[in-house]
């Protein structure tokens, strides 16, 4: 399944809730570094984009929590664009 394909509890995990999004700003950007909250079921990612770092949080669930996060940590480097259509198997 694909990243942006995920659901919890009918919701998607994909895009990330932003910290500060500005307005008609699209999922845009190179994943910089994930990590996982913790005591949580919470990723917490940076992206860089137009050289401004911005944090973004995915909540995952018990289930898929280190699956993504590995699969993340994969693939630091490359375009939110990319990342969006990773496969994950679980």
């Amino acid at each position: 399944m694909q990243v942006k394909k995920i659901k919890l509890r009918d919701l998607p995990v994909w895009p990330p809730v932003w910290a500060c999004r500005s307005p008609g700003q699209a999922e845009e950007g190179v994943l910089k570094n994930v990590e996982v909250i913790p005591g949580t079921e919470f990723l917490k990612i940076d992206v860089e984009h137009a050289h401004k770092t911005r944090m973004g949080v995915i909540l995952t669930g018990a289930d898929i929590l280190n699956i993504l996060f590995r699969k993340l940590k994969e693939n630091i480097g490359r375009p939110l664009a990319e990342i969006e259509d990773l496969e994950i198997n679980y």
